[in-house]
């Protein structure tokens, strides 16, 4: 494959403000009369017209020769100015990495595809979103015929150039690695009917502390809305303006409250279908939801080592489940013998499934 890859690194960001610089320059340079304005207003709405134009123009980015093994940076206005080549003589694979940039108690993650060269990191394109990040790895691995080095979770997941465009179920089977991981651990409920088995997980639970930070705006609320719903108390105004503002406040807290305690009591359940599919989902009451995925579409299907993902919900292992368009993590709350049990069991599932891999249908239900 000797098509070239371009990969734009233009933050659009940058390309609206001068877009609102440009028009809003030439529209204070149109609409004002003439004597209104002095030399030098008029010279400042014509450098920030000028600078709204470089601003809006401001294109870089990066292109990837497969057949020369060779990747380029180029800057520019409207069309390239500058380029730099970069020759990939000890190319080994490409690799996404999860950044994390921090800015006080704001932090923000981003996704990095990079070129390994030797012992050269070449950065292809960095963005938010991990399943675009991923498709960015994808495509420059198959065209540059290399390994895939997935980083974003612990541990890593590494696919050599052939695995690339192959089902997760086709590549086990083919390997005979898995096998019937047999019956399962206590916590984990498995029903077979008409040809799906659908495995129940327990509850991921609350922290000790994260059960603190729940009763609180619980304790304190009543508290609130007394002093602020029973005025016959003859309560000062203070009081009551007290109540009121505490209620405004805590009314949030108890919302986000009684949300996560509901995490954390719901039951995540996994279905596999007779033709291989996949649907995760979770079921509390009456309530649920669940996203489905082909048998085809799934890539990988691993443990990710245990860390904590919110300050309620236990921390451990959990599983995570990467597709061609959509990654999904569940089974938080597990053991690590539930988590590996669960994997297993999923996987030997997708092996023996993986002749068909039809998509699930959109109707199919929780067997329950």
């Amino acid at each position: 494959m000797s098509e070239r890859l371009r990969f734009p690194t233009t933050s659009w960001s940058v390309r609206l403000l001068g877009a609102v610089l440009l028009l809003g320059g030439t529209a204070a340079l149109l609409a004002l009369p003439s004597e209104a304005l002095t030399d030098g207003s008029r010279l400042s709405i014509i450098a920030l017209i000028l600078l709204g134009v470089v601003l809006a123009g401001l294109h870089s980015g990066v292109r990837i020769d497969p057949h020369a093994r060779r990747l380029v940076r180029w800057w520019g206005v409207f069309a390239p100015l500058r380029e730099r080549a970069i020759t990939l003589a000890h190319l080994d694979a490409v690799e996404v990495v999860r950044s994390v940039s921090r800015s006080g108690q704001r932090h923000q993650v981003r996704f990095v595809v990079r070129l390994v060269d030797g012992e050269q990191r070449h950065v292809v394109s960095s963005q938010q979103d991990q399943v675009r990040a991923r498709r960015h790895a994808e495509t420059v691995a198959r065209a540059l015929a290399v390994a895939l080095d997935d980083q974003t979770y612990p541990g890593g997941r590494r696919r050599a150039p052939e695995e690339l465009d192959e089902p997760l179920g086709l590549r086990l089977a083919r390997r005979s690695e898995v096998a019937d991981p047999g019956p399962p651990p206590g916590r984990i409920e498995v029903i077979e009917r008409d040809g799906e088995v659908s495995l129940w997980l327990p509850p991921a639970g609350l922290r000790a502390s994260g059960a603190v930070v729940l009763l609180l705006p619980l304790l304190t609320l009543p508290i609130s809305l007394a002093l602020f719903a029973l005025p016959m108390l003859s309560l000062p105004v203070s009081g009551i303006a007290m109540g009121a503002i505490g209620a405004t406040v805590l009314l949030p807290a108890v919302v986000l409250a009684i949300a996560g305690a509901l995490r954390a009591a719901r039951r995540e359940v996994v279905t596999v279908s007779d033709v291989g599919g996949l649907a995760v989902g979770w079921r509390l009451g009456a309530l649920g939801r669940q996203r489905s995925m082909a048998g085809v579409e799934v890539e990988e299907l691993f443990v990710s080592t245990p860390r904590a993902v919110s300050p309620l919900l236990r921390a451990g292992p959990f599983l995570v489940l990467r597709g061609d368009e959509v990654i999904l993590t569940f089974g938080r709350g597990l053991t690590g013998e539930e988590a590996t049990w669960l994997a297993s069991r999923l996987q030997w599932e997708l092996a023996r499934h993986y002749a068909t891999g039809a998509p699930v249908s959109a109707g199919t239900a929780f067997a329950r």
